[in-house]
């Protein structure tokens, strides 16, 4: 949760970016960003200590770049939406026919797999 939510209950585009952020981090590491700490205690280390999720020196750089400017302890530090969209384009590079044709193929065979795996059905 974002630190201005904690002091002032003030939902913006910031605040969801700030835990578009997190949950980046979640995705990232499969871990809980705070695990182990009390409420009280992640409220004190969020708000008053500005302290942040530790981030593994094997996480890809780009994405922790992403992830620390969304963390920004002020709600005009962090960048917005349409930002972080940019800073994916310019790190990823497009996507091809062939990908998209490539992802469909690998889904259906999986999906597939899956409804074979799972007995409930006899026949694709």
């Amino acid at each position: 949760m974002a630190p201005e939510l904690l002091k002032k209950d003030e939902f913006t585009e910031k605040s969801d970016v700030y835990s578009y952020g997190m949950v980046l981090y979640e995705i990232t590491t499969r871990a809980h960003p705070w695990a182990g700490l009390k409420a009280a205690q992640i409220v004190c280390s969020v708000v008053v200590d500005e302290m942040r999720p530790a981030v593994s020196k094997y996480a890809d750089a780009h994405l922790v770049t992403i992830m620390r400017h969304c963390w920004a302890q002020g709600p005009n530090e962090r960048p917005s939406f349409e930002d972080i969209i940019a800073r994916y384009f310019h790190v990823l590079p497009p996507p091809t026919a062939s990908d998209a044709s490539d992802v469909c193929s690998k889904l259906l065979s999986s999906y597939e797999s899956s409804l074979l795996n799972d007995g409930s059905t006899s026949e694709v």
